[in-house]
C-alpha cells in the first residue's frame, strides 16, 4: 500500500514542531531559588511557591545544610497553612524529620506548637467529642482528625518544652528570624525582641488559655498561692501534668523576668512581670485578689520611672480595677 506524501508546507510545519520539542526537552530545568520563591509569594502563586519551597528543602537536605533546610521547611509549612489551614500545616510538619541543631529545632517546635494550638482552638468543640483510637495519635499517625484533645495538648506542651530546654541558645536570636513563618509581635526589639521572648510569651499564652483546662484545674485555681504566683520565683515542673497551668505560667514568665534582670534589660524584665500580672488579674477576679495584684505593681513601678516602658506599666495599672 502506498503512503501518501505530506504536502510541503505540512512537512515543514511538522519539522518545526519536532525542533521545538527537542529544544524544550533538552533545555535545563530552572533551579529553585529564594528569589524566585519570593517572587511567587508576592504574586500570590501559592501552589507554585509551595513547589518551589519543596525543591529548596530537598536540595538543602541533600546538601546537608540544616539551616537552609529548616528555613525551607518552615516556609513550606507557612504556605501550606495559607492554602489549607492550620491542620494542613501541622500535619506536614509532623510528617517531616525534626532539625537537630538547637536553634533550628526550637524554631520548628515553636511553629509546630502554634499551628497545633490554632487547630485545637478552631475545632475545640469537635475535638472534645473524640475518643482515643488505637493506632492513631502522636508518633503513630499525622492525621489530626484522629487525635484526642489530650493528645493534641500533650504534643503542644512537648514542643514548647523541647524548645524551652534550649532557651539559652535562643537568647541571642532575633524574633524577626521567624517573621516569614509567624506573625511576630510589634513590640520594640528591646522589649520582646528575641526568640527566647517569643517562646516564653507563646508558652504562657497557651498555659493561660482556660478553655483547655480540666474541671479539676478550674477547681484548684483558688487553692494556689497567689503571692507566690505574683512573685514568679517559685519553680514549677513544667513537664508535670499535675502542676497547675497558672503555676507553670508564673514560672515561665518569672524565669524570663529574672534572665532579663541578670542581663540588665530592665524594660524587658518589667514587661515579663506585667504580662504575668495581666494573666493573673484575668483569672483571679475577687476583689481582695486583684488588690493584691495591683499593690504589687504600684510598689514596683516607681523603680522604672526612668524608662519609657514605665508608661506601659502605668497603662496596665490603670486597667487593674
Amino acid at each position: 500500500m502506498r503512503v501518501r506524501a505530506l504536502p510541503r508546507r505540512a512537512a515543514a510545519f511538522l519539522v518545526l514542531i519536532l525542533v521545538f520539542a527537542l529544544q524544550a526537552g533538552s533545555a535545563p530545568q530552572k533551579k529553585a531559588s529564594w528569589e524566585n520563591l519570593d517572587r511567587l509569594l508576592e504574586e500570590r502563586k501559592l501552589e507554585s511557591a509551595a513547589a518551589e519551597a519543596a525543591e529548596l528543602r530537598a536540595a538543602a537536605q541533600a546538601a546537608g545544610d540544616e539551616e537552609a533546610w529548616t528555613r525551607a521547611l518552615l516556609q513550606e509549612a507557612q504556605i501550606r497553612l495559607t492554602l489549607g489551614g492550620f491542620e494542613t500545616a501541622a500535619r506536614f510538619l509532623l510528617e517531616q524529620p525534626r532539625p537537630k541543631e538547637a536553634v533550628h529545632r526550637a524554631a520548628y517546635d515553636i511553629v509546630l506548637a502554634h499551628a497545633l494550638r490554632m487547630y485545637t482552638q478552631a475545632y475545640s468543640w469537635e475535638i472534645r467529642q473524640r475518643e482515643r483510637v488505637e493506632g492513631a495519635g502522636p508518633g503513630q499517625s499525622a492525621d489530626l482528625k484522629t487525635w484526642t484533645q489530650d493528645e493534641l495538648l500533650g504534643t503542644i506542651t512537648a514542643a514548647y518544652l523541647d524548645a524551652w530546654k534550649d532557651r539559652e541558645a535562643l537568647s541571642e536570636v532575633p524574633v524577626s528570624r521567624l517573621a516569614r513563618f509567624l506573625e511576630v509581635n510589634n513590640y520594640p526589639a528591646e522589649i520582646r525582641g528575641t526568640l527566647r521572648d517569643s517562646l516564653a510569651y507563646q508558652f504562657a499564652e497557651f498555659l493561660a488559655y482556660s478553655p483547655i483546662w480540666t474541671p479539676r484545674q478550674e477547681m484548684e485555681l483558688r487553692r494556689l498561692d497567689l503571692p507566690s504566683l505574683i512573685a514568679g520565683t517559685t519553680p514549677a515542673d513544667l513537664a508535670d501534668p499535675g502542676v497547675h497551668p497558672m503555676a507553670k505560667l508564673a514560672a515561665v514568665l518569672g524565669d524570663l523576668e529574672a534572665w532579663h534582670l541578670a542581663q540588665g534589660n530592665r524594660a524587658a524584665a518589667l514587661e515579663a512581670r506585667l504580662e504575668r500580672l495581666r494573666a493573673l488579674h484575668a483569672r483571679f477576679d475577687r476583689k481582695a485578689e486583684r488588690q493584691l495584684i495591683r499593690r504589687d505593681l504600684e510598689e514596683r513601678l516607681p523603680a522604672f520611672r526612668d524608662l519609657p516602658w514605665w508608661s506601659m506599666g502605668m497603662a496596665t495599672l490603670a486597667g487593674f480595677v
